[in-house]
Order: C-alpha cells, then sequence, then structure tokens
C-alpha cells in the first residue's frame, strides 16, 4: 500500500536493490505504469556497479520483469 512505501522511502539505506538495472525499450518504458515517489542520487559504489554491468534490454514491461502481474 502506499502508506507502506513512503515510510519505507523516509530510510532508503534500509532497502535493497533485486535489480540495479534494467534496460527498456520505449515500448516497454511507456508501457509500464508507474508513480514517482522519490528520487535519491546514486552513491559512487551504485554507479561503479553500473559501469559492469552487461546490458541487455528488454522489451517486456517492468511490470512482468519483475513478475508482477
Amino acid at each position: 500500500d502506499a502508506d507502506s512505501v513512503d515510510l519505507a522511502l523516509q530510510t532508503p539505506e534500509k532497502l535493497s536493490v533485486s535489480y540495479p538495472h534494467l534496460a527498456l525499450t520505449t515500448r516497454a518504458f511507456e508501457s509500464t505504469q508507474v508513480a514517482r515517489m522519490t528520487n535519491v542520487p546514486l552513491n559512487a559504489e551504485e554507479i561503479g556497479e553500473m559501469e559492469d554491468i552487461n546490458i541487455e534490454v528488454s522489451d517486456r514491461s517492468v511490470r512482468l520483469l519483475l513478475g508482477l502481474r
């Protein structure tokens, strides 16, 4: 629920990353329903991890990639 999300976002250091990066086609991005909750800049460790990722572009929505329907 939205209240739980708001509460969790107050302490982002307690959140974990399941997928560090999901590259999507424009079609997949636009077909994903989203709501902006917060915007936190990447730290140096996260930026370093992004540089080491072998990027695979998907045409599936984020919900499908995460196993949500």
